[in-house]
């Protein structure tokens, strides 16, 4: 494994007996001669790959996390003796997912690779996800509840509240799609209940401990409607989207996790610069909520 890539390189010997042989690797771009070697005896899983981390939130939470769980419960059986390998400078919530889910796996120890190096070890375990759509994570319910579960437990979170928090979650701290005309929006919600959030702004336990409360979601697509895998079934999602984007992502979580969604289309085009709502939209988001 290449600490500076994360690739898994195969080794194999000719027929000939000329030795190991690297293969499937682009050594322009990999450089393996001017990585150090470090041997670890046994087998090993490569979460190398995992290279950028929580950069994007859905991706990490809805994709990562599962595969993570999903790939140990698979390979301990098999290689009791198992070192799980991944990057340096992991995320705070990385970690603290990490240290969660190693306690259902009390034999996995966990090394860091620096990108200085090359891991060899005699056993390597290598996932590759396969999906027939990439907005339909987790794959299942149950995998999705089990990541739930894994956070709140990890920050000792008591059991919430009855469901009763109204929630417009902002995203005004974010580069694209950022929702023109919220303040109006606001303004029509707040005598229905409302609170506004951003949920960049705040630590991730304080987000999920807001979803774990929340009877209503309105929010503009984006990372912070992630948060939906922590609400309560029986809640009710609007998802906001300007006219040249929809995708089903939230769709998907939220049907996971038996929220009632609903989609609004705005007319305005501009989907990865801004969404911009009109008097039309705010009346047609105020009037869903009121009926």
């Amino acid at each position: 494994m290449l600490g500076n890539t994360g690739q898994a390189v195969a080794s194999r010997v000719d027929r000939g007996g000329a030795g190991g042989v690297l293969t499937a690797i682009d050594r322009n771009t990999s450089k393996p001669s001017r990585l150090s070697t470090r041997r670890i005896e046994g087998a090993a899983v490569n979460f190398l790959h995992h290279r950028d981390g929580v950069s994007n939130y859905y991706h990490y939470l809805a994709e990562r996390c599962v595969v993570m769980a999903e790939v140990l419960g698979l390979v301990t059986d098999e290689a009791p003796n198992l070192t799980l390998l991944t990057r340096e400078g992991m995320a705070g919530i990385e970690q603290i997912y990490l240290n969660q889910i190693l306690r259902r796996f009390p034999g996995v120890r966990v090394q860091t690779v620096a990108p200085t190096e090359k891991i060899v070890c005699d056993q390597l375990f290598q996932h590759r996800v396969r999906r027939n759509s990439g907005f339909r994570s987790p794959p299942t319910a149950a995998s999705l509840t089990a990541v739930a579960d894994t956070f709140e437990s990890a920050y000792g979170l008591a059991p919430p509240a009855p469901p009763h928090r109204r929630l417009l979650v902002s995203r005004e701290d974010a580069r694209i799609r950022r929702l023109v005309g919220e303040d109006a929006l606001m303004t029509a919600l707040a005598p229905l209940g409302f609170e506004r959030i951003c949920p960049g702004q705040l630590a991730h336990e304080a987000q999920i401990a807001l979803f774990r409360e929340a009877a209503w979601v309105i929010g503009a697509h984006g990372a912070g409607l992630t948060n939906l895998m922590f609400m309560p079934a029986g809640g009710r999602v609007i998802e906001i989207f300007s006219e040249d984007y929809c995708q089903g992502a939230y769709m998907w979580l939220s049907h996971l996790r038996q929220l009632d969604y609903t989609p609004v289309v705005t007319s305005t085009m501009g989907a990865h610069q801004t969404i911009t709502l009109s008097a039309a939209d705010i009346e047609a988001i105020r009037r869903l909520v009121a009926d």
